[in-house]
């Protein structure tokens, strides 16, 4: 038990830094539209130049559960079917789907997860349009992949 003047080792309450992350989002998407927009419009049209026939969305952690929005949103504004990929797959069974003319986006905020990097390289290979979602430009994963977001 901890004296009454001594700190709680966890000092913040339940949710409180989920709250405070949530209270950011609209300074953060202002400035993702004011200053990302063009680039992502770019990338946007550059890969709907080339067709995709769908999408595979890669993910792990917190970032599995944006690539599940993602997916409700491809589906019902592009009309494209998408699913959600299973890493090991690739990574630990060596499966190799051919992927040309499959749009996969990897969403990582540090992109730098081996699986992930692995995987999105390994679709590349197989024929996919690559597309990181990252929240680091230099990352590992924006390395391998075609296209990146930031």
């Amino acid at each position: 038990m901890t004296a009454p003047d001594t700190p709680h080792p966890l000092s913040e309450l339940p949710g409180r830094t989920m709250a405070r992350e949530m209270a950011e989002q609209p300074t953060v998407l202002r400035r993702i539209l004011s200053g990302g927009a063009p680039a992502i419009q770019d990338v946007a049209r550059q890969i709907a130049a080339r067709t995709p026939r769908f999408v595979l969305l890669t993910a792990r952690g917190t970032s599995d559960n944006a690539a599940l929005y993602a997916k409700y949103l491809l589906e019902i504004r592009l009309g494209l079917p998408c699913g959600l990929t299973s890493m090991s797959t690739t990574t630990a069974y060596g499966a190799r789907p051919d992927l040309t003319d499959v749009l996969v986006v990897t969403v990582s905020q540090s992109g730098g997860s081996p699986d992930l990097v692995v995987s999105t390289r390994a679709a590349r290979e197989a024929g996919a349009i690559t597309l990181a979602v990252t929240n680091n430009p230099d990352s590992p994963l924006a390395g391998v992949s075609e296209y990146h977001i930031d």
